[in-house]
């Protein structure tokens, strides 16, 4: 009993700093996506004067990767190995946004915004498909719902708080300059990324030298799945 009981101890201790280190970096993404998607309206609208058609296209184009690539990026993942995929595709977000900082304001354009909206959307599909995925690599099974209560708390206070704390900000600075408040949390999440043991986020053999008919397959599978 005493041995049992130590075991449990022991595997709690390291599930929770296992945890803790995907936690981190999750949260700082997602008050980066949350309030890098808050501002790029509040400058479509503010400083760009846009219309209701402008406004709803920048939705758009922020939502457009999840519709046209989210099969395609869901079974390329399944090749990958996240946490090496996640600490790319997060640098490569930050250099968004810090170009978009940089060139919207020397010259803001609603196109410009439209490119930036689109190519942030395609690094958010991946990251978010990414977080989701390596969750069950580094918990066991049975705690799974708990971890993904946790997520789901902080999410929802991340949801509330970013958009509010985004737009005081906006009263009182330029709206752009609030990027930068975006490109701190990506970094600090792209720094906390290289803390996630790699040892425990080994992929399989079979799935990373699978064939391009597999790769059509699963695709296939897929689309049937979402129809069904």
């Amino acid at each position: 009993m005493i041995r049992e009981y130590s075991r449990e101890r022991i595997d709690k201790v390291i599930i929770s700093q296992t945890f803790l280190r995907f936690w981190i970096p999750e949260s700082f993404y997602m008050f980066a996506s949350v309030t890098t998607t808050f501002v790029l309206a509040v400058i479509a609208v503010v400083v760009l004067h846009a219309t209701a058609i402008q406004a709803g296209l920048l939705v758009v184009f922020q939502e457009l990767p999840v519709f046209l690539l989210s099969l395609f990026v869901g079974v390329w993942l399944d090749r990958r190995d996240l946490r090496l995929v996640l600490i790319f595709v997060s640098l490569v977000q930050t250099l968004l946004l810090i170009f978009a900082l940089f060139l919207l304001n020397l010259h803001s354009s609603i196109y410009l915004l439209y490119g930036f909206a689109a190519a942030l959307g395609v690094a958010k599909l991946v990251l978010d498909l990414c977080y989701t995925s390596l969750l069950p690599e580094l918990i066991k099974r049975h705690h799974l719902v708990a971890g993904n209560a946790r997520l789901q708390v902080t999410t929802a206070g991340i949801k509330i708080l970013a958009p509010a704390l985004a737009g005081l900000l906006a009263k009182y600075f330029f709206p752009p300059l609030i990027l930068l408040i975006c490109i701190l949390a990506s970094v600090a999440s792209t720094v906390a990324l290289f803390f996630i043991p790699q040892r425990e986020l080994s992929r399989s053999s079979d799935s990373t030298s699978s064939s391009v008919t597999n790769f059509v397959q699963e695709m296939k599978e897929g689309v049937g799945i979402l129809f069904h």
